[in-house]
């Protein structure tokens, strides 16, 4: 989005963790070209994966997670249990939050993806297979595969880490390196479902 306060142009892009990069050097492009009075702001979950030739040309600031008591108090509406673990899930992250309260589809689908990943522990192998077809089933384009993979690879780092996870700590080392090594794949273009593949291998 943009807007233009003053003769001042501001402009906000979101989730650019997400930009392949095709778009990547196009926003690149962008920064080296926009004139003094262009001022962008670009918000992403994990800045190590940006181009560095982007981040050399950026002023990082990080944002500290907001504290659950926080979020509980801002929820405008009140489901019950349901809330209780909208805000458990959003992880110190309101936009999230806001973003689940808004829209009970993402909600929906946040909640089926932690029952997968729950649902992998002691599954077969084939049967963890049929999860990550399922998931890319629902997208026929293959970058919107790639975004889908990288989300749920995200989702994955964050569901390890859980106080509520029951996986030993060398398990859980092992999973994390997978992941991340899923993460360098999907930006070197490789297919989203063995890069998924690749992490579910560790689960036992």
């Amino acid at each position: 989005s943009a807007f233009q306060p003053q003769g001042v142009k501001v402009i906000i892009i979101t989730d650019v963790e997400l930009m392949n990069r095709s778009a990547a050097n196009a926003l690149l492009k962008s920064l080296e070209e926009a004139n003094p009075h262009t001022y962008f702001f670009l918000v992403a979950n994990d800045v190590a994966t940006f181009l560095p030739t982007i981040k050399s040309r950026a002023v990082t600031l990080e944002l500290a997670l907001v504290p659950t008591s926080t979020l509980e108090k801002a929820v405008e509406f009140n489901c019950g249990d349901e809330t209780a673990l909208m805000v458990k899930a959003a992880r110190g992250l309101p936009g999230r939050l806001i973003t689940w309260t808004t829209d009970i589809e993402a909600w929906t689908q946040e909640k089926k993806m932690k029952k997968d990943w729950e649902n992998f522990s002691g599954k077969s192998w084939y049967e963890k297979v049929a999860v990550i077809e399922e998931l890319l089933e629902t997208v026929e384009d293959t970058s919107f595969q790639r975004a889908l993979a990288r989300i749920t690879l995200e989702r994955w780092q964050e569901y390890i880490t859980a106080p509520e996870n029951k996986l030993s700590n060398t398990i859980i080392s092992n999973i994390a390196e997978r992941i991340r090594e899923s993460l360098r794949w999907i930006d070197a273009a490789v297919a989203p479902r063995a890069a998924l593949e690749y992490v579910i291998l560790a689960i036992p």
